[in-house]
């Protein structure tokens, strides 16, 4: 609608306007002499023919500083023919100003990789978009990411990454202090290897500068502390940050991509069932047992999890639900043992069993700003931009490097 109001006269009052006042950050790579970088800056500036921008004018990203918690935010997807969903938990860690908390968190992102990949595109045939990485910004803590994109819906997405993430540890623990120093080494080789262009040269300074810390000796630094690094410096960073039962100041966001066929839970639903009923209602929708509500289906977990058998559990299914309600292939299908709907019931079954819905977290404050929470204590997020509103953030990057100008025109 509001293109038919663009005209070539308000295009070029545009233009006009946004240069008039500049600032401008260069770097100049390749072979140059210092002068030949200084009359390219004096070019662009002839060129952009501006007034300085004030330093109060220039924008500088800021990072919100999520307040320690675990969150669900949850939205659905707006294309109706698109039959997949998304999971991406996000786990924060630490400083990005830390040069031991920048090695270790790189290296548990490539400890998760290979695994995370493995047990749910490979084995569980999730989907094809899953991967475990790091996420960090110029400031503010660093994340662990678990991303899986799949046609399942993504409560049965979150579960399994929570699965992974509860066994990894040991796999972590489980490292020879041959492996672990050959991922150590690994690590320094990347960070030592020669560069293989200008554009990647240029790229390794423009980070400090683009980030405003000024830190030209980060490779130097994180090479060091990968030296100084153990083991038991993994596990105890895990237990401290990614361990839900251990870390203090636990952090983490879940966020949910539902796909329009999926039974999307409105907050009610979060607020009155564990996630992995929610999980277990979602597969035996998917397969066509929509006449089950989530009241009766949460009352059958409940009383399964007494005797905690899963097999019993799934032939009291079949007896009570799937032989009413599923037609003769359906019911073959999801009573083969590869069958999402088994594993769905295990997980429900260890969910009740642990009775985390009793221990609520009384994180933050947020109850009073009109947010709900779920059984087991996740502040659900309605609207992203007033949740990060309700944050503080953290101050901008200061330079490690004292910046004193050379040239003044």
């Amino acid at each position: 609608q509001q293109l038919a109001n663009i005209t070539i006269d308000s295009l070029q009052r545009l233009v006009t306007s946004a240069f008039e006042r500049t600032y401008a950050k260069i770097i100049v790579s390749g072979n140059y002499y210092e002068s030949d970088a200084v009359d390219t800056a004096r070019n662009v500036q002839q060129i952009l023919d501006s007034q300085p921008l004030s330093a109060d004018k220039q924008i500088h990203g800021r990072v919100v500083a999520i307040e320690p918690g675990h969150y669900i935010h949850r939205t659905q997807m707006s294309d109706a023919s698109s039959l997949n969903g998304a999971s991406l938990v996000t786990i924060y860690c630490g400083s990005q100003l830390s040069a031991k908390d920048r090695v270790i968190t790189e290296l548990l992102a490539h400890i998760n990789g290979s695994p995370f990949f493995d047990m749910l595109r490979t084995k569980e045939q999730l989907g094809y978009v899953v991967y475990a990485s790091k996420v960090s910004y110029e400031t503010g803590r660093m994340m662990l990411v678990f991303n899986a994109q799949s046609e399942v819906n993504p409560a049965y997405l979150t579960q399994r990454t929570d699965k992974f993430i509860r066994d990894i540890r040991q796999h972590i623990h489980d490292h020879s202090i041959e492996e672990f120093d050959a991922l150590v080494l690994s690590q320094i080789a990347i960070k030592t290897a020669k560069l293989k262009s200008i554009e990647d040269e240029a790229t390794q300074f423009w980070e400090p500068i683009s980030t405003g810390v000024y830190d030209f000796d980060y490779l130097v630094q994180e090479i060091a502390q990968l030296k100084l690094l153990s083991k038991e410096d993994l596990l105890e960073a895990w237990d401290m940050y990614v361990n839900p039962n251990t870390a203090v100041n636990y952090t983490r966001i879940d966020s949910q991509i539902w796909p329009v066929k999926s039974v999307y839970p409105q907050d009610s639903k979060l607020s009155t069932y564990p996630n992995s009923v929610i999980s277990l209602f979602g597969c035996l929708h998917s397969n066509g047992l929509v006449e089950i509500g989530i009241a009766e289906l949460y009352k059958f977990v409940q009383h399964a999890a007494l005797s905690n058998n899963v097999n019993d559990s799934l032939s009291d299914l079949e007896e009570l639900y799937f032989s009413k309600h599923a037609t003769a292939q359906t019911l073959e299908r999801i009573t083969t043992d590869d069958s999402r709907i088994g594993t769905a019931v295990e997980m429900a079954l260890q969910d009740i069993a642990r009775s985390t819905h009793k221990f609520r977290s009384l994180t933050g404050d947020f109850g009073t700003k009109n947010m709900r929470q779920t059984l087991d204590g996740k502040w659900i997020i309605d609207n992203i931009d007033s949740f990060k509103a309700m944050q503080k953030l953290y101050d901008l990057a200061e330079p490690e490097t004292s910046l004193a100008p050379k040239y003044t025109n």
